[in-house]
This record gives C-alpha cells, sequence and structure tokens, in this order.
C-alpha cells in the first residue's frame, strides 16, 4: 500500500540521519550562550527586531512566556533569547490589565434594555 512504502521510506531516510554526540549536543548550548548579549536581535514573532535587551525592559511577560517554553523547543534563536533570559534578572510577570467592562460599578441587578 502507499500508506506501507512511505513508511519505508521515512524508515530508510531515518536510518541516515545521524545523531549528535552529547559533547555537541554542550558545544552548541555553549555556542548559544556565548552568541547572546543585550544587543542580540530578536529574529522570530511578534518582537523581531528589538534587541533581547530591550525586550527585557519592554515585555516582562514575554520574557517569562520565553523562559516557560524553552524546554519544549530546538529553535535555536528562541533558545539563545531564553539562554540569555536565564542570565538576567527578569522582573515578576505583570498581571493582565482587567478589561474595561469591569472598571464601572457594581452590577445592580436590574436589567436594561439597549
Amino acid at each position: 500500500s502507499k500508506k506501507a512504502h512511505e513508511l519505508l521510506a521515512f524508515a530508510e531516510w531515518l536510518n541516515t540521519q545521524t545523531i549528535p554526540e552529547p559533547e555537541d549536543i554542550t558545544a552548541t548550548y555553549e555556542d548559544l550562550l556565548s552568541e547572546a548579549g543585550p544587543d542580540s536581535v530578536v529574529e522570530f514573532g511578534k518582537h523581531r527586531g528589538k534587541t533581547y535587551e530591550e525586550v527585557l525592559q519592554t515585555e516582562v511577560n514575554y520574557c517569562h512566556f520565553v523562559l516557560n517554553q524553552s524546554s519544549n523547543t530546538t529553535n535555536r534563536p528562541f533558545l539563545s533569547l531564553a539562554l540569555w533570559l536565564k542570565t538576567q534578572d527578569v522582573p515578576d510577570p505583570v498581571p493582565d490589565p482587567v478589561p474595561e467592562e469591569e472598571h464601572g460599578e457594581a452590577d445592580s441587578g436590574e436589567k436594561t434594555n439597549p
């Protein structure tokens, strides 16, 4: 069947791939950490083009998101930012603002027709 053929082709391809030795993984970690600095530029997402320092100073909640997600990715630019953030004193997250309709007076229980 077509699925069996595709699976066999994938298995053959997979067999040609090499898994890095642990020291290669360590070197990559050290490379990422040595490359990352306050003037490094974010290469992804809505903060693309900002420096790491700008993101740290203006987007604290995003920094926490990056730190929390760093164990779930192998994306080199994402990991670079996460590793740099781990060396910084990231302030506590800022609570999300309360939506406008919750700022008003307490509900009197009366319904109004529009």
